[in-house]
């Protein structure tokens, strides 16, 4: 399970991403925030979530106030690349 989300500046939120997967004993494996400006980007992989849980968790990022957009994939390894030349916003690109 990989969850991208795009957020607000706000060293917070990173902290209750993280609390999201502490308060269910999950230990993610691998994660990066990248900040761009204003934004911050955030992955984080996390192995053995169902499809189910990965859609609430990924639920619960979009509802966090600073949190633009969350996004989630059943898949391995993944890297941060833009959507778009000069934009913020990113997009999962399988290794």
């Amino acid at each position: 399970f990989t969850a991208r989300a795009a957020l607000g500046a706000d060293p917070q939120v990173v902290m209750r991403i993280i609390g999201l997967f502490t308060q269910r004993y999950m230990m993610p494996h691998k994660m990066l925030a990248e900040q761009r400006g204003d934004e911050m980007d955030i992955l984080v992989e996390v192995d053995g979530v169902s499809d189910h849980l990965a859609r609430i968790l990924c639920g619960k990022m979009e509802q966090m106030v600073a949190v633009l957009a969350a996004d989630w994939r059943q898949v391995g390894s993944v890297q941060l690349e833009p959507i778009m030349e000069g934009a913020s916003a990113t997009q999962f690109v399988s290794l």
